[in-house]
């Protein structure tokens, strides 16, 4: 594109060129055809921000709190990324992981502290020209497992030998209940009796009636989560 001017413009203003890498000389020519040239210089025009997408962690719970991923990519349209930065608060407010920078952008590792709580990582993403991008994910971590209790009434003596019901409550902070199990000593010493898979955080559970035979026995409910805990 040349633009010839012939009335002494030393100024020239283009507006809303799109992002892209623009090159630019002056010529001058006097009346005598003498003419002189300027050094070809560059501009690049770059006010897009960094675009980022998080792979992991997913808006999801996790059942580990070591070697947490931070996989992510992030890609400027021009001029070139600059640097990355994450940060991580949990759901009551608390910062955990401070400013962290990531000077080639690169996917890292993280830990967080055990329990079952939420956490909302904030990443970052900045271009040479400061155009500056950010993305956010929550999600938890679940590494307690979930917490039974016992019907009061399989504790104490009982004057029948059968139709005996063992029942059970049990919660989770996971998504889910995967299975309980039943176990006791009252055949061939201490062993799995009984499996549900369709079990209840919000009720009362019961495995099938068993007949017994008179004696004193043990018994308990194992359970975990979906997140295997």
């Amino acid at each position: 594109n040349i633009t010839t001017f012939t009335d002494g413009t030393r100024e020239i203003n283009w507006t809303n060129l799109p992002d892209d890498t623009y090159y630019f000389n002056v010529t001058i020519t006097d009346d005598a055809g003498n003419s002189n040239s300027t050094e070809t210089r560059t501009i690049r025009l770059d006010d897009t921000k960094p675009s980022i997408t998080i792979y992991e962690p997913k808006a999801q719970n996790y059942n580990t709190n070591n070697s947490m991923q931070l996989n992510y990519t992030a890609t400027d349209n021009l001029i070139g990324l600059d640097e990355c930065w994450y940060y991580v608060y949990n759901s009551s407010g608390s910062l955990i992981i401070t400013t962290t920078t990531l000077s080639n952008c690169e996917n890292t590792t993280f830990s967080l502290p055990g329990g079952d709580i939420d956490y909302t990582l904030y990443l970052f993403s900045k271009d040479k020209l400061g155009n500056t991008n950010s993305k956010s994910v929550t999600f938890g971590i679940r590494t307690e497992s979930p917490a039974i209790s016992l019907g009061i009434l399989n504790d104490t003596h009982s004057n029948t030998l059968y139709n005996h019901i063992f029942n059970f409550t049990v919660s989770t902070n996971a998504d889910s209940i995967s299975s309980c199990q039943l176990w006791g000593n009252w055949t061939t010493g201490w062993h799995k009796n009984q499996t549900l898979t369709s079990v209840s955080t919000s009720s009362v559970n019961n495995f099938n009636a068993i007949n017994l035979s008179e004696g004193k026995y043990l018994w308990n409910v194992w359970c975990n989560d979906s997140l295997n805990n």
